[in-house]
């Protein structure tokens, strides 16, 4: 495991050197890392008396989210989300706006995983207390920052109601990160996780669901932008290959060692699929999967969310 150091001279992370932005012997000191430093590193393997500056990347921004932090003092350890310092809220929301509607929803949750919400001057905190064991830190915090992406995603739809972003045609990531993984927890999918990345083998999201006899059932989605249509020939064949390695790589289940097969797999577009592509697809994949692949566009998300996802 990965130990974090800091010296007068440096801080570092195993034996990469990252960024020292302060040191002290008697208070805090302060260091800048991203989010891939902290993989091997175990939740009690962070310093006490350090705060961190974490870029978290694009992959895992909050919306409204401007900084992100690590702290860990002698009296407590905690993960906070710094959101609204620039009014970086669609349709010109009040900071506060938001503010009230989240403490709302935490407020009202029965649910014990929950952050606090606090509220400053100019912006609003989204904080986590991390609790020390021997966990991956690198899970906590992503499992973090995908609690408070949904959280905010919520706050925002109660006060606009849902409204399709047009940018979710372009860009995968948000149309992922702000639609699909609240979506997929509100259907009633457990363990549902952002999975985007080099290593993620045709697994954009991953989630399950007990069947009736009791049995875990993993399931996993493609996230594509944009139509996908038949003469999309590129497309249609990344995406033939991405449904072969979506079965066959197994994945990790979160913060575990222990490995699944999936049982499904949706390819989920942010536009229209059209049949002529859903056939071209289904006469190449193997046909043991024909089964097992599903195909969900703009219609049925519009649907689903109207089902699921009221105002």
């Amino acid at each position: 495991m990965n130990k974090i150091k800091i010296t007068p001279q440096g801080a570092y992370v195993g034996d990469k050197e990252v960024k020292l932005i302060s040191y002290s012997e008697t208070i805090e000191s302060e260091i800048e890392l991203s989010l891939d430093d902290l993989k091997g590193v175990r939740i009690c393997d962070f310093p006490e008396l350090l705060m961190a500056r974490l870029n978290v990347g694009e992959n895992s921004t909050v919306v409204g989210a401007d900084f992100y932090q690590i702290y860990r003092a002698s009296g407590g350890y905690y993960f906070n989300l710094f959101l609204g310092r620039d009014n970086i809220f669609e349709n010109n929301l009040a900071v506060k706006s938001v503010y009230r509607e989240l403490a709302e929803i935490v407020s009202e949750s029965e649910e014990d995983n929950l952050p606090e919400i606090s509220h400053g001057d100019e912006a609003f905190y989204i904080v986590f207390d991390i609790e020390i064991s021997n966990n991956s830190l690198f899970e906590q915090i992503i499992s973090y920052l995908e609690l408070s992406s949904q959280l905010v995603s919520k706050a925002l739809h109660n006060i606009l109601g849902f409204v399709w972003d047009s940018e979710y045609e372009t860009n995968e990531i948000k149309f992922t990160r702000e639609l699909l993984i609240p979506l997929l927890t509100k259907i009633g999918f457990e363990h549902v996780r952002f999975n985007h990345g080099v290593s993620e083998y045709g697994k954009d999201i991953l989630f399950s669901e007990r069947d009736r006899f009791g049995n875990t059932r993993y399931l996993a989605s493609q996230v594509k932008s944009g139509n996908v249509t038949g003469g999309s020939g590129a497309v249609i064949d990344t995406i033939i290959s991405q449904i072969d390695d979506a079965f066959s790589i197994p994945v990790n289940g979160a913060g575990q060692q222990k490995q699944f097969y999936i049982s499904e797999l949706y390819i989920i577009c942010s536009g229209n699929i059209t049949q002529n592509a859903v056939r071209k697809i289904n006469e190449k994949i193997d046909s043991r999967l024909k089964g097992s692949v599903f195909f969900l566009d703009i219609d049925d998300i519009t649907w689903l969310v109207k089902k699921y996802w009221p105002i």
